[in-house]
C-alpha cells in the first residue's frame, strides 16, 4: 500500500522533527545587558542536553533593534540549571559560545551574579532555612514557621532591588501573589 507507506515516512519526518524540542533541560533568563554605553534588556532561551548547550535550539531576544553589530564575550547567567559563560552578537541576535556549569544543589542554589541594581532572591531550602549570607523574608499573612516553606518554590532569580524593598515595605513576597511562601533575601536588606 503506498498509501499506508506515505503516512507512516509522515510520522517520522514529524518525529524527527519534533523529537529535538521535546529532548533538554530549557532556562529562560531575562537580564539587563550593558554593551559599552548602550543598555539592552535580553532573554535568553539556553537547551541543554546531557550538560552540554545546545546552540542550535537555544535562541537570544534582544531590545532595542538599535545600535548594530555588538558583540560580548565570557557573558555569566544564572539559570536555574547552574551558571552559564555566554559569547553573544546583539542586532543580529546570535549565542556563538554558551557553557553551563551544573549547580551542584540545583535548583534554589545561590549565586551572586545578579547585576548591578538588582537582588538575588530564593526560596528556602527547608522550611524555615535559608542559604548562608542570606535571610528569611516572610509576607505579612505568611509565619515564618515550616509552614511557609512551599516544595514547589521556583528556583534562585535576579529581581530589581526596588522592587524588592517595595514590596518587603508593603509586606508582600517578591516573587508575586502567586507564591505565598516565604524567600530568602540577602541579609543587608533585612537590617
Amino acid at each position: 500500500n503506498g498509501e499506508e507507506v506515505n503516512m507512516k515516512t509522515q510520522i517520522l519526518n514529524l518525529v524527527i522533527i519534533f523529537l529535538p524540542l521535546i529532548s533538554g533541560e530549557k532556562d529562560i533568563i531575562e537580564t539587563p545587558v550593558k554593551v559599552g554605553k548602550f543598555k539592552f534588556q535580553c532573554t535568553f532561551t539556553l537547551t541543554s542536553d546531557d550538560g552540554a548547550v545546545n546552540l542550535k535550539q537555544s535562541k537570544l531576544a534582544c531590545s532595542p533593534k538599535k545600535p548594530k553589530k555588538k558583540k560580548l564575550v565570557n557573558f555569566v547567567l544564572n539559570g536555574h540549571l547552574g551558571n552559564y559563560t555566554v559569547s553573544f552578537s546583539i542586532n543580529p541576535n546570535k549565542i556563538t559560545k554558551a557553557i553551563l556549569e551544573r549547580s551542584d544543589s540545583g535548583a534554589g542554589s545561590v549565586s551572586e551574579t545578579c547585576s548591578p541594581g538588582y537582588t538575588n532572591i530564593c526560596p528556602p531550602t527547608a522550611p524555615g532555612s535559608c542559604p548562608a549570607t542570606m535571610s528569611l523574608a516572610c509576607p505579612s499573612s505568611t509565619s515564618s514557621t515550616g509552614q511557609a516553606y512551599q516544595a514547589a518554590a521556583p528556583a534562585c532569580t535576579c529581581l530589581p532591588t526596588r522592587s524588592v524593598e517595595q514590596d518587603l515595605m508593603d509586606g508582600v513576597s517578591p516573587l508575586g501573589s502567586c507564591y505565598s511562601g516565604c524567600s530568602c533575601l540577602p541579609s543587608h536588606l533585612l537590617t
